[in-house]
């Protein structure tokens, strides 16, 4: 899809802060150049780039005219959007590389794809670049067309070259460091190559990243080029550093206040140090800000004298990997003190919530996480365990547990504007509260018994995936014969929110795992077992994805059964308005597109103005 989840999270943070890019002499040229040009964004982790970037794409939003929906679509509105008109003289497109989302975030493909996708949807006559690969792919295609990475930068790199009419376009990536470093360099030299372009088509690029060695190296030949542009924010946002912080030392005082009548003269001198303290030590980093100042709404709330609160400043790390080494320590100390059984099980929830978070193929709505904390350690076959029994009562339960055992690792995320597909019924994702927290938890010894490694995480994930679905199949309710209660078991397939991602993700987690065998040995134990349960609701629902997850391949003489009762399903809960149900079991279908029924499935999801 045209959009990504980064970008509808990233804030686009006060009207004043981020104001000095307008007046920057390296902004202000890159925005003049008539030709193509390319203005680099580089910063420290946490500096500002994302919500930078942010700005900037908004700016030009309104300098041209720019729909916002084709920037950052909405789910809702996405297929109801008016055509855009023809003829314009400017298009954006932007794309915002993430490690804390979905696993497409960070491919350079889904970058091309989406990036090309936004282009053609507010100029058709920009078709002709795509129309020869097109053509070609559609010829070697049965219907189904693969774009490869080639092929997209093949159709980008044409860009460059593109005369038909005057032009210009404007790219927005930000977070380029983020990105799969296989193809990363032929990004980087495709960026290059439009700025060499002397075509109709001037193409405008903003690119933001940490200074990594390879995006230097990069641009090393073209860094005195007329058309290259270079800022670095620790450089330039010192006053947006400073007002950061008298934001965030404003909550502070609103914690000091919540059960006071007016502040002290105390409490305004500890403020004024902790603010002294922060500007000294924050060096352009504004993560750094909002993490601490946490911390230090925390020890005003639980009752602090002036000594403790200088402490607690004075002790403040200069940079992010301590502030997370001491999260975690703290996390320890404090489920040690309740005991070693305790403790145990605390860690053991600590471990899950941040796998899950950290490995998963895509970010997890609030909904799907509550399930992922609830699933039993074990879950054994007929184990009579009713889910609802171990979910957290309701969003801010999980948000209150997220607290209590990960601290400040992990956060919950409103993406107003995300076009995920799988995340209809709520904008709330569950995230790493920063890059830096996945690259500490991987990477770091620090991060004790919080240390994660993929293979184990990817397993891990596995046998949470089998132990929810074998719950799943042990509730569901019965078949009643030759009529079944079809809105019941959409009512039922409703209350298992994690099972979309389960049957669209679990063969991935299981390839990815060190334990391949193991792990399919136990997919298709469990395959086997609900096959045997011939004529029961979970078999009508599961058999054909064990066949299309490679766990079993039986022939049975319930096949066209199993199949119309999947799309009796399908149909009924899109005439009931359960589209989440729709995408899941569509996850469990192997499905011919000639099929009549496929069809009848569509023309009722049009109707409600959903498309798959």
């Amino acid at each position: 899809m045209a959009d990504n989840q980064r970008r509808g999270i990233i804030s686009l943070g006060s009207e004043e802060t981020g104001a000095w890019l307008w007046a920057d002499d390296a902004y202000k040229l890159w925005s003049k150049e008539t030709t193509s040009a390319l203005l680099w964004i580089q910063g420290r982790p946490g500096s500002g780039k994302s919500t930078l970037c942010k700005k900037i794409l908004k700016h030009l939003q309104n300098q041209y005219d720019l729909s916002d929906a084709y920037a950052t679509p909405d789910k809702a509105a996405f297929h109801d959007i008016a055509p855009q008109p023809r003829n314009r003289s400017a298009l954006l497109a932007s794309f915002f590389y993430s490690l804390r989302g979905a696993k497409s975030e960070i491919s350079n493909t889904h970058m091309l794809q989406s990036l090309l996708y936004q282009l053609l949807s507010q100029e058709q006559r920009f078709y002709p670049a795509f129309r020869e690969k097109y053509r070609s792919l559609l010829d070697r295609s049965r219907g189904s067309i693969s774009w490869t990475f080639k092929d997209l930068h093949n159709v980008f790199t044409s860009l460059g070259e593109f005369n038909d009419f005057p032009l210009t376009i404007y790219l927005v990536i930000d977070a380029m460091d983020e990105s799969e470093q296989s193809e990363r360099s032929d990004i980087l030299l495709l960026l290059q190559h439009f700025c060499q372009n002397e075509s109709a088509c001037v193409i405008k690029c903003v690119l933001a990243s940490r200074p990594e060695e390879d995006i230097k190296d990069n641009f090393f030949y073209i860094r005195k080029s007329h058309n290259f542009f270079h800022v670095v924010l620790e450089k330039k946002n010192e006053g947006d550093i400073k007002k950061f912080i008298k934001i965030a030392m404003c909550k502070v005082q609103d914690a000091y206040l919540a059960q006071r009548p007016a502040l002290t003269a105390e409490f305004e001198d500890m403020a004024a140090y902790a603010t002294a303290n922060l500007v000294s030590k924050a060096r352009g980093v504004f993560m750094w800000v909002e993490i601490v100042t946490r911390e230090l709404k925390r020890e005003v709330r639980r009752g602090v004298s002036a000594r403790e609160f200088k402490k607690t400043v004075d002790a403040l790390p200069n940079d992010l990997k301590p502030l997370y080494e001491r999260i975690v320590k703290d996390l320890l100390a404090r489920f040690n003190n309740e005991g070693q059984e305790k403790a145990d099980s605390r860690v053991r929830e600590a471990q899950r919530m941040l796998t899950w978070v950290t490995f998963a193929e895509r970010a997890l709505s609030v909904n799907e996480f509550r399930d992922v904390v609830a699933i039993p350690d074990t879950v054994e076959e007929n184990s009579r365990i009713n889910l609802q029994d171990y979910r957290l009562l309701d969003d801010t339960a999980v948000q209150q547990r997220m607290s209590d055992i990960c601290g400040d690792l992990l956060e919950i995320g409103s993406s107003q504007d995300s076009a995920d597909f799988f995340l209809r019924d709520t904008n709330d994702i569950v995230q790493l509260l920063h890059l830096t927290v996945r690259e500490f938890l991987t990477s770091d010894v620090e991060a004790g018994e919080f240390l994660m490694k993929k293979h184990l995480g990817e397993y891990e994930i596995f046998l949470n995936c089998i132990s929810y679905l074998r719950l799943f199949a042990e509730n569901c309710p019965a078949m009643n014969g030759d009529k079944p209660d079809y809105k019941h078991i959409i009512r039922h397939l409703a209350n298992w929110p994690l099972l979309s991602y389960i049957l669209q993700f679990l063969p991935q987690h299981m390839q990815n795992s060190d334990k391949g065998s193991q792990a399919l040995d136990i997919g298709v134990k469990f395959a086997n077992s609900i096959m045997r349960q011939e004529g029961s609701s979970a078999f009508f629902i599961l058999e054909s994805w064990f066949d299309k997850a490679g766990l079993c391949m039986h022939s049975h003489s319930l096949l066209e059964r199993a199949t119309s009762f999947r799309f009796d399903c399908m149909d009924i809960a899109a005439a009931e308005g359960y589209l989440d149900v729709v995408a899941t079991l569509l996850e469990a279908e192997t499905i011919a597109t000639t099929d009549i029924r496929y069809g009848h499935l569509l023309y009722n999801l049009s109707r409600r103005h959903w498309y798959y």
